[in-house]
């Protein structure tokens, strides 16, 4: 049975505040749940935040044009191998 769930932690790397100066957020659990639905692929991704300051800079920041973005690549990236 494939995986409905993946579950992991989201967090920024040792300096890239010195690539980007602002005050990032911090521990955001991410959790993507795959639902079938009549032979499709239903997908959610949803971010938890320790507070609602670290949920809006994260989306100043972009994070949900970051995720539509990765999955327009992902769906033309399999467009270009399914049968």
């Amino acid at each position: 049975m494939p995986p409905e769930r993946i579950v992991t932690t989201d967090e920024f790397g040792e300096g890239i505040e010195k690539v980007l100066n602002t005050d990032l957020p911090q521990g955001m659990v991410v959790t993507v749940l795959f639902e079938d639905l009549n032979g499709k692929t239903k997908l959610t991704i949803q971010v938890v935040y320790e507070s609602a300051d670290d949920r809006r800079k994260h989306e100043e920041m972009g994070v949900v044009a970051g995720w539509n973005s990765s999955l327009d690549c992902l769906e033309e990236h399999l467009a270009t191998i399914s049968v």
